[in-house]
């Protein structure tokens, strides 16, 4: 069941890779420059971050599907990755908000400082909610409701992403866009990572269809 949930993440890394395409066409620069040129720190710690959440959140449904204990680290884990992408998304919403308001130089969440304090505060606050919220239900259940949770944050996400990112386009900021359009980048790559389990699910599904029946031993 590994090799189906490597698939769902080879998957979610072309997604990933089109999303940056998107990316550098909404704020006009090239793949190239983004990735080599132009500080690419922060564009290989997107990525990678992205890839280890999905990772982790298919932890849990590996194990129930090769039907070994799930263990709680692993559901801590899931939990801990889920709080993060949910503070992430806030902390980019909330700069997101506060340059379409303020505009360049104004922007009081302008400084990386304050913009990892308060995706640290997030991070810390909704692992603290997800673990009392979850950690007396079964492991199928706390995945369910970790990837609705990311399903809907990152619908929020959008829905102040996008609007924030036409006002600052209009304004023809130098930095503002690139925020926003991060915003709009991480909103649909939880999106889709929200339905990351539930796709590796019909795989295993399917791979478990078309298996055909052992045969029975001789009595």
């Amino acid at each position: 069941m590994k090799y189906w949930g490597l698939i769902t993440l080879a998957l979610y890394l072309v997604y990933l890779v089109l999303i940056t395409i998107g990316y550098c066409a909404a704020v006009g620069v090239e793949i190239g420059e983004l990735a080599w040129d132009s500080e690419p720190l922060w564009f290989w710690l997107w990525l990678g971050l992205m890839l280890l959440s999905q990772a982790i959140l298919l932890f849990v449904p590996v194990s129930i599907a090769e039907r070994r204990p799930v263990r709680h680290r692993s559901l801590l884990w899931s939990i801990i990755g889920s709080a993060g992408l949910i503070g992430l998304m806030l902390a980019i919403a909330a700069w997101s908000m506060t340059a379409a308001v303020w505009g360049e130089g104004n922007n009081p969440l302008d400084t990386w400082p304050r913009i990892l304090t308060v995706l640290g505060l997030s991070w810390l606050i909704w692992a603290i909610l997800f673990h009392r919220m979850l950690k007396h239900r079964e492991p199928q259940q706390t995945i369910d409701r970790l990837t609705r949770w990311l399903l809907g944050g990152s619908i929020l996400e959008l829905l102040v992403a996008v609007p924030c990112h036409v006002i600052v386009r209009q304004r023809h900021y130098c930095c503002a866009p690139a925020i926003t359009g991060v915003g709009i980048a991480t909103g649909l790559a939880v999106m889709l990572m929200s339905f990351g389990p539930g796709i590796f699910c019909l795989f295993v599904a399917r791979a478990r269809r078309l298996k055909p029946p052992s045969p029975k031993a001789p009595r």
